[in-house]
């Protein structure tokens, strides 16, 4: 798979079209912005579609990077603002 004018490893990839391992960084959940690609868990990198504050904290939504734009977002949970959450880093999306 390239991506950014690199061909990016079997590791990274698993043998499918998308970046399943890219690299991340910590940052809290009050950064994450839509767009953002962030790690549910090992191998299951998630393209964020909404962020909002609400009373039970940073409520963040997305969807797999394999799925389709038109399939529904799905909520991936409410963080406290200074939880961590995984982003990818610059360039690996």
């Amino acid at each position: 798979m390239r991506r950014a004018g690199r061909l990016l490893s079997h590791t990274k990839t698993l043998g499918t079209a998308y970046n399943l391992r890219p690299g991340t960084e910590p940052v809290p959940a009050s950064a994450i912005r839509v767009g953002d690609v962030v790690m549910e868990g090992p191998d299951h990198p998630v393209l964020v579609t909404a962020t909002r504050h609400g009373s039970k904290g940073w409520r963040i939504e997305g969807r797999y990077v394999w799925q389709e734009p038109s399939e529904p977002t799905w909520l991936m949970g409410f963080f406290a603002k200074s939880h961590p959450i995984h982003r990818a880093q610059r360039g690996e999306y």
